[in-house]
Formats: C-alpha cells, structure tokens, sequence
C-alpha cells in the first residue's frame, strides 16, 4: 500500500528556500541584528576563561618557570632557585650530581644553581599570589555573570522574532489556504493541512531560533578558538589542528548516511499516519464487516516497516557522538604527549597546555551537536517546501472584478457551457437553460449526471472549460467571488456546523444583526427546538453539530439562509436522509425560504418537485428535457420514466 510517498521527496538543503526564508526574517532584522551583536559578546566571553585559568596557573599557581626580581624561578624537589632567564634558554633539564644542584639547557651547557628562594621570600610571593588569584576568581564570576545575562537577552530576542516570523508565515499561509479554489482542497486531506499550518510552521521555528544562530555562533567560536590557540603557541596549534580533517570526515560521512534514512524515516512515518487516519475514519465498516485482523495485519507491517527505519537512525545516531569522541580523545592524548613533553623539558608553560585542553573540548563541543542541529535544519527544509508549494499553488478560479458594485435581482442563464474536472472527461456537456427571477426550477437526473457540477459552478467552485454563466446579464466572471456569494445561499444535504454556539452558527456574518437572526429562526421553525435547548440561542454545538439531529440541522441552515437574504437559493438534497415527520417540517421551512427568490432546487425524490415552475432534466451531463411536471409527464420521456421507477421502489 502507497500512503502520500510522493509527499517526502525533497532536497535535504536548498539555498533558493533559505533565501526565501531568510526574506521573512528582514521586517525583524533589528532583533536579529542585535541579537548577533550580542553572540559577538558571548563568543568573546566563552573564549576568556581557560586564558584566565592560564595565566592564574602559570603565573599564580605554578611557581616553576615564573620570573621574580628579572631572574627565573627553578623549581628541583620542592625547592626553589634563582637563574638569569638568558641562561634557560628554550628548554632545560635540573639534576643533583655530589650534592649540587646543576641546570643543563638545550645548548649543553651546565650552571650550578647556588641562588635559594628562603621561606621569608617565598612566602610573600604565595601571599601576593593568593591576591592576584583572589581578584581573577571575581574576574570569572563576572564573565560568568556577564555571560548570563548577554545568553539570556540573545535567546529573548531570538525567540521574540522567531515567534514574529513564524507568527507572519503561519498567517500568510492560513490566509492563502482559504484563498484556494475547491479542487485544491479535494486533493489535500485537512489532515495534511493541519500540519502544514501548524507543525511545519513550528519546524521554522527551531530553525530560525535554535540552527541558523547556534551555526553562526559554532562558527564565531571555531575561528576564535583557533586564532586563540595560534597566538599562545604555533607548535601546540598545529598539533590541535590535526584532528580537524577527521572531523570534516566524519560530518560530511554523516549527513550522507542521515539524509537517507531521514527520508526513508518521514515516508514510513506518513505511511502509518495515513493508514491510521484512514483506518479510524471507517471504523463504522471495519466493525460491520469484522476486518480487525486484516487491518491489524496490515498496520504490523507498515509499523514494522517504520521501525526498521528508526532503528537504522538509531544506527547512524549512536555512530557519530561515539566517532567524535573518539576523535576528540585521541587529539587529546596527542595534546597531552606533545605539551607534556616539553612541560618536563621546561619548553612550556603548564598554564597553555591547559588552555588548549579546555579550548579542544570547547571546540569539540559543538561537533557533538551537529547530528540534532542536522536533523533540524533537514526538517524545517522539508516542512519550508512543503509550505512554499501550498503558497506558490494560484488559485485556478480568479478573482476579478469588473463589475462592482453588484446588485442582483436572480435571473440566470447558463450558455453552451462544458465543464471537466480533468482533461477534456467532460461532466457537462453543453449545458444551456434559463431561470427568471422568482422561479422555481427543479434539476433532476440520475447519480452523476452532473446536477451538483451545475452549482459548484454557479457559486464559482470552479470555472467551466467553455460557455458562461450570467446572473442578470453579467458574466459571474466579472463579479468579485464576494459578490457573487453574497448573492448565493445553498443548503446541501451535508450540513456543515462549526463549533460555537447555535445563534453563531446561524449568524455566521458579524453584521447581521441578532434581530434577524431570531427572526430567521421563527421563519424556519427552528426556534420551536432551539427553545427547548437549556441555554437557547447560546447552546454550545459541537463539532459538526453531533448533538443535534439531521433535520435540527437543515432547519438551522434553512435559517442561516434566510438570515443571510440572497436573491438566489440553491436546495442540494436538502430533504435527503430525513424522516417524514422531520421532511414536513423542513419543506414548510423552505418553501419560507424560496419566497419572493429564485431557486434551484436538485432532488432524488421527484414527488418533492411537482410544483416547481420548471424541471430540467440531465442526462450523462446533458439536458434532454425542460418543462413543468405535468409537461414531462405527458411526454413520455426520460422525466416520466425516472419518476415511474421511482414511485415503483417506493
């Protein structure tokens, strides 16, 4: 079984969506601006505390290498001796031969340290020490806290645009979805949309405020960090920069193998998504027709299907994190061999080596996020196509006007028209009839013929291929769709009821006054039940209307009609699944309804239409008869034929 696959194509990363997404962030770019300015200050601070932790080591901690009085402080089995630095040369070794202590510098030549640190001195030396430590401990604690705040106004600002942009994409979006003509709809589930609107604009949003900074952010620290380590010492530089073509290795191995499976992950994942929601939604059938086990068997091999998938991720996952502490590890141990080598031969200070294991794991640290800020960044990609298809999609039925204002009075025409809703699989085949203001036209024909085409037509669902339609004259092409509607009222057989209120469900336009609501609702009979509701015109509706019965429901869109006053009324079915008692009721509410406008009325059940003014009658989406009830009865054709078959069923 296939379940939306082709919805999963897309490409991990491309430049032409992220500079379309980067366009939303532009009205916020002060925050933005900000915001980086801020990070600046972060990386600045982040880079500080192993320097600071270096020179309190090596010139606060330590007291072998360090100068005192211009001479350098030699330290030899807990003792502590004076040298001229220029006899130290870059490297040296210290040894006890009769009793002497000798220092050997890298050029071979020997000097006996005679020059002692007493207790006296070295005592003021450690007090002095234990001050400077003392004032660069506080120096921390306010990078620390410095740092805090500055972290704390970059995520604020951060997320304050985030929200912004992400509140602007989600409107826009929501806004051009109800712009979009029916057929769109047909082809896109609610479901589908639902997410579009709500979990892929939230998709933007880790990416907006969590990837792009965070990047940017990695990439401040990296170059920081590197120019950092190559001005406290070239040699130990290089040794730390030779971890980094693994690491390039290693990513891009990385985003290979995830992009992959992170396909495969979304597709399996949309598969048992829709299989689900498909499944629950004919819950009714898999009962009636006892299919638990086939549909059991089924959902166990696309959810097995998905778990291989996850499992291959968890594959790739538990590689990398593990792969770049390796990497890191073994930079480390090589650091700590070199550096360590030339800590004994007196070459290096402690301090630096120290700084670089701190600057290593620094670097390192953002390398171990890369996998989730990958996963991220790979699914605001695919959810900023999928957004950007729904935006790029034009409505196929186009809003013009050319005739504004518009005042119909109902009179209405269809010339010659054809209509298909692919290709040339015509529905309508030249369709031509007439209806005067205030009549009462019927259209009948079997299951297909095209009755319900004719008013997705009529109400601008769709345009027709050939022909047109004119109400008074006018070209309903040339009418704005507001216009047009406004002029339009239909009640279907599926009456549709939002959550909220009856009064609100009536209403549905906020300038219609509550008086003509009410008034609609006596007119209708649909205040006699209302009444008996505990809280009236303010009974909460559930979704759908699921509290209320199929005639409650017609009778509350016969009342939204009235309210709503069009000069032409279309009844789809509208007495379709209704029982007779409740039928009676909601004729009578119609026939208030069709008073003093022109109405179309499509019925299965013909005994409804004997009165109507004309009946037109279509066949395989053609017209073959027009006439009175009692003119397509005396003719013996189609109208009667279709009306003896069906008084014979019942």
């Amino acid at each position: 079984m296939q379940f939306h696959e082709d919805e999963e194509r897309y490409a991990s990363f491309d430049w032409q969506i992220f500079k379309r997404l980067l366009r939303y962030a532009r009205p916020f770019w002060k925050y933005l601006f900000l915001a980086f300015l801020i990070l600046l200050f972060i990386t600045v601070l982040d880079l500080l505390p192993p320097y600071v932790s270096k020179i309190i080591i090596d010139q606060h901690l330590v007291l072998n290498n360090r100068e005192y009085n211009g001479k350098k402080i030699i330290s030899f089995e807990g003792e502590y001796y004076l040298i001229e630095p220029q006899k130290v040369n870059k490297g040296y070794e210290v040894f006890e031969e009769d009793g002497k202590v000798i220092l050997k510098n890298l050029n071979g030549e020997e000097y006996l340290l005679t020059e002692k640190l007493d207790n006296e001195t070295l005592n003021e030396i450690r007090r002095n020490d234990i001050k400077k430590i003392i004032v660069f401990s506080l120096a921390l604690i306010g990078i620390l806290i410095a740092s805090f705040f500055l972290n704390y106004s970059q995520i604020f600002l951060l997320n304050l645009a985030g929200q912004k942009i992400i509140h602007n994409i989600r409107v826009e979006l929501f806004s051009h979805i109800l712009k979009l003509d029916l057929k769109f709809f047909e082809s896109n589930p609610v479901g589908r949309l639902v997410t579009r609107v709500n979990n892929d604009t939230q998709n933007l949003n880790e990416m907006y405020t969590s990837v792009i900074v965070s990047v940017v952010k990695d990439v401040f620290t990296f170059v920081g960090i590197c120019l950092v380590m190559f001005l406290l010492d070239r040699k130990l530089a290089l040794v730390s920069y030779a971890t980094i073509p693994f690491i390039i290795v290693s990513v891009a191995l990385f985003r290979i193998f995830q992009r992959r499976i992170y396909r495969m992950v979304r597709t399996r994942l949309a598969r048992i998504n829709a299989y689900i929601s498909e499944r629950i939604s004919g819950i009714k059938i898999i009962h009636l027709f006892m299919q638990h086990k086939r549909t059991k068997k089924e959902f166990d091999e696309i959810n097995k299907s998905y778990y291989d998938a996850l499992i291959k991720r968890v594959v790739v996952f538990g590689l990398f994190r593990p792969l770049i502490d390796l990497i890191y590890f073994l930079g480390l141990s090589l650091l700590i061999w070199y550096g360590g080598r030339d800590i004994i031969r007196g070459q290096m200070d402690f301090g630096i080596l120290y700084a670089f294991t701190s600057y290593l794991g620094m670097l390192f640290g953002p390398i171990r996020d890369f996998s989730e800020k990958f996963d991220i960044m790979q699914s605001a990609m695919a959810s900023a196509e999928k957004i950007f298809k729904i935006l790029d999609t034009k409505p196929k039925v186009k809003n013009e006007t050319k005739v504004s204002p518009f005042k119909a009075e109902g009179e209405l025409k269809f010339e010659n028209v054809w209509f298909a809703y692919n290709d040339e699989e015509w529905v309508l085949k030249n369709v031509s009839f007439e209806v005067k203001k205030g009549e009462k036209v019927a259209i009948v024909g079997p299951t297909g013929a095209g009755k319900t085409s004719i008013i997705k037509l009529l109400t601008r669902f769709y345009d027709p291929q050939k022909g047109r339609i004119l109400i008074d004259g006018v070209d309903i092409k040339d009418i704005s769709l507001e216009e047009l509607r406004k002029h339009i009222g239909v009640v279907s057989q599926d009456v549709f009821l939002f959550s909220g209120t009856v009064k609100e469900n009536i209403k549905l336009n906020e300038d219609i006054p509550d008086e003509v609501i009410y008034e609609a609702a006596r007119r209708t009979w649909v205040a006699d039940f209302i009444k008996k509701l505990p809280r009236g015109f303010e009974e909460p509706v559930m979704e759908r209307g699921a509290i209320l019965s199929a005639g409650q429901r017609q009778l509350i869109a016969l009342a939204r009609v009235m309210a709503f006053d069009p000069k032409i009324v279309v009844l789809d079915e509208a007495t379709a699944n209704i029982d007779s008692e409740t039928e009676n009721l909601i004729l009578k509410a119609m026939e208030r309804v069709m008073e003093g406008r022109t109405t179309i009325i499509i019925a299965h059940r013909l005994s409804t239409i004997k009165n109507a003014d004309k009946i037109i009658v279509i066949i395989n989406g053609k017209v073959v008869e027009v006439g009175t009830h009692e003119e397509l009865f005396a003719k013996n054709g189609v109208y009667k034929e279709l009306y003896t078959i069906q008084f014979q069923l019942n």
